[in-house]
């Protein structure tokens, strides 16, 4: 092998691995993990503004506030649009009607049977996690 063709092969190598490193730093999951962290956490800030209105128009206690943002991260991860089987929305209500995405009514529906099953939030709370639902 010539010097010239060693010469060439040694660049060709060192290429191919700069090119590695960058596209795989760039793919990594770490990276797109950030991203996506970025943009869910957009979304959950929403979603606990939102249970923190409709909880003032309630004229629920802190501790209660508290409760339903915990139990609307168990029931659907702070998804409104999540669905099992019936349930369906944020505190997975049991419903047919079509607002059930809209986290304003899902979460308003939600108080209205929690303090008719429950009295409060932190006892559906505390209900949920001894049973596993609420």
């Amino acid at each position: 092998m010539s010097s010239s063709s060693r010469v060439r092969l040694v660049s060709l190598v060192t290429i191919v691995l700069a090119a590695t490193l960058l596209f795989g730093a760039l793919a990594s999951p770490a990276l797109a993990k950030s991203t996506k962290h970025k943009h869910r956490h957009k979304k959950e800030a929403y979603t606990v503004r939102v249970i923190r209105r409709v909880a003032a128009r309630y004229k629920l206690p802190k501790a209660d506030v508290k409760a339903l943002i915990k139990l609307a991260y168990r029931e659907s991860s702070w998804n409104p649009r999540c669905v099992t089987g019936s349930y369906r929305g944020l505190f997975q209500v049991d419903t047919h009607s079509r607002k059930w995405s809209d986290p304003f009514w899902n979460t308003a529906r939600a108080i209205r049977d929690i303090k008719r099953v429950y009295k409060t939030p932190r006892r559906a709370l505390s209900h949920s996690y001894s049973h596993g639902w609420y």
